[in-house]
């Protein structure tokens, strides 16, 4: 309340507000919790709109009935979502690295 009374105390629009006080303070805290649910989406879900988790895994499971090598194909569907899942938080903190130095 007190970032928006000073904004209007400086002459900004209520646009200006929002986009120049309120928003860039709202980002800020909201970011890291999207982030965690967007990984917890990208878990459950489909995996880039086309691949879904059970999808990886049976295929992997297939796999590995038929050569009776199960590790090396669960451990591959495994790096599947470990990179995905790596790059969601990256993306995240750099984004959150990015609010802060509009901070300093």
């Amino acid at each position: 309340p007190g970032q928006v009374e000073a904004a209007t105390a400086l002459g900004l629009p209520p646009r200006g507000i929002w986009l120049r006080v309120v928003l860039p303070q709202l980002f800020r805290r909201i970011l890291p919790v999207l982030t965690a649910e967007l990984t917890i989406v990208v878990k459950g879900t489909a995996l880039l709109s086309v691949i879904t988790v059970v999808e990886v895994l049976r295929r992997a499971q297939q796999m590995a009935s038929a050569s009776y090598r199960p590790f090396e194909h669960l451990l591959a569907a495994a790096l599947v979502f470990l990179v995905v899942n790596l790059a969601v938080g990256a993306a995240g903190r750099l984004a959150e690295a990015r609010l802060a130095a509009g901070r300093a």
